[in-house]
């Protein structure tokens, strides 16, 4: 069992149990192994966003429409329209290696279940294409049959993005906030059906600045069957990677206060104690990060993969 104290008492608490874990609270960080840990104290530095969020999974239709959930917040900012890029990528995908690619995309977002931009063939779009560049995403063939929208994302509400395709196949998600916009990314929630490998459901995010940022990840299978799920993933692993390099990894979370806590702090719907779901908290330095969520038996199933910034 692990402890943090301030002058106050008693920050937190954590007991080990299982592999590669990670836990902050504040400015405490700790890393370990079963109940071996190593503690530290974050700087305190200028404040790091979120300026990429990304999903790769399957999508479809109906029930395996891929449905990412996207919370941003107002904040300081002089690009109050068209300061967000949203895309939904299948063709594209070709050229990074995946085969069973969703050969024609439809994105749409919407908010309070209308919907406020959508597109099925972004046709070139000489605006779209400087929006691509100016957030660094990477090229898309003009004539292609991928989605893209620019546009202004509904702030301080939760909106969704979605990505549909006829005959189903693999797609790519993506929001990026253009510099210099008033709003910051704090939530993004996908759910899709997914298995292992290509068929895994992964997520990518950039974090800009350069303070450590404290991260809560999670990935929900069992209890997805109290929301309605006729066929959610059993067996969630969570696999955190940076540079290809796997920094943290959870299959089964411990159901302990501490976490309870932290599901409080990032405004994360309670999980049950003793489900098999998957969960993360990780304090990170600005830079770019690549999520996992497959099962470990290699069974298909519905997952809801989410990534909730904490803030300092």
């Amino acid at each position: 069992e692990i402890e943090a104290f301030s002058e106050e008492g008693l920050l937190t608490r954590h007991s080990g149990g299982y592999e590669g874990f990670t836990f902050a609270h504040g400015r405490i960080i700790a890393h370990g192994i079963g109940n071996l840990a190593i503690s530290e104290i974050a700087p305190w530095v200028d404040s790091t966003r979120l300026v990429n969020l990304s999903t790769r999974g399957w999508a479809s239709t109906g029930e395996e429409t891929m449905i990412a959930g996207i919370v941003a917040f107002e904040s300081e900012g002089d690009l109050e329209s068209d300061n967000i890029v949203f895309r939904g990528i299948g063709p594209g995908l070709e050229d990074q290696g995946v085969t069973d690619f969703a050969a024609n995309p439809r994105i749409e977002y919407l908010h309070d279940e209308q919907v406020l931009y959508s597109n099925e063939n972004w046709e070139g779009n000489v605006a779209l294409a400087d929006a691509f560049e100016a957030v660094g995403a990477f090229e898309l063939e003009p004539l292609s049959a991928d989605a893209a929208i620019l546009g202004t994302p509904q702030s301080n509400a939760v909106s969704f993005l979605n990505v549909q395709d006829e005959d189903g196949g693999i797609a790519l998600i993506e929001a990026y906030r253009i510099e210099g916009a008033n709003y910051e990314f704090v939530n993004l929630s996908t759910r899709a059906l997914a298995s292992e490998g290509e068929k895994s459901l992964i997520g990518g995010f950039v974090l800009e600045g350069e303070t450590v940022r404290s991260i809560l990840i999670r990935a929900i299978g069992p209890s997805l069957i109290d929301r309605g799920v006729t066929n959610p993933m059993a067996d969630p692993v969570l696999t955190l990677y940076q540079d290809g390099k796997v920094i943290a990894s959870n299959k089964g979370w411990d159901g302990s206060s501490l976490m309870q806590h932290f599901f409080d702090r990032a405004h994360a719907s309670p999980l049950d104690e003793s489900s098999d779901d998957a969960v993360l908290v990780v304090p990170l330095n600005p830079g770019l990060y690549t999520v996992q969520a497959s099962s470990e038996s290699g069974q298909s199933g519905v997952v809801l993969l989410e990534l909730f910034d904490m803030g300092d």
